[in-house]
């Protein structure tokens, strides 16, 4: 299949899935969906989604080579152009990052340091996995620690089955 018909082919299948999706938004809105029908259309799209990031994966990792190779590698944003004028896209190649190590001796390396350790570092402060246990053992210390956090409900996560 040649480059243009693919590229008509996708467009015709963007425009239908665009539809369907907008169609699916509205009966959702107005509660017409059964729970079953949700769970279907919901397994339907999450195929979709998932068909269209296994093709894109490839396009980006080529996309992002050629941004390098324009960049020589440097830092910046590099601007791509498909052949329509509202085909485009940014590469964005960010500045490198200094990390640490993963298994360094943090504890020898503030003795190495002394003094000038936070000079370059920073020292993270987050409540340990064992925060809540901790805390009932520690009943004369529960309002100070009461003060200090906030419980935090993450979104739940769905997946659907292949």
């Amino acid at each position: 299949m040649a480059a243009t018909e693919l590229t008509e082919l996708l467009k015709r299948t963007l425009a239908s899935v665009e539809a369907s999706s907008s169609e699916a938004q509205t009966k959702l809105g107005a509660n017409t969906l059964s729970l079953k029908d949700q769970v279907e259309v919901g397994q339907l799209l999450w195929r979709i989604a998932r068909a269209a990031q296994e093709s894109l994966d490839p396009i980006k990792d080529s996309l992002r080579q050629e941004a390098l190779h324009r960049q020589r590698g440097r830092p910046g944003r590099q601007f791509l152009s498909g052949r329509s004028r509202t085909s485009r896209c940014t590469v964005v190649v960010p500045q490198p990052e200094v990390k640490l190590r993963a298994g360094a001796d943090v504890d020898a390396l503030r003795q190495a340091l002394g003094n000038d350790f936070l000079s370059f570092f920073t020292l993270v402060v987050a409540p340990r996995r064992e925060f809540a246990e901790r805390a009932e053992e520690r009943p004369e210390l529960v309002q100070v620690l009461a003060k200090a956090v906030d419980t935090v409900s993450e979104k739940p996560r769905v997946s659907f089955n292949d």
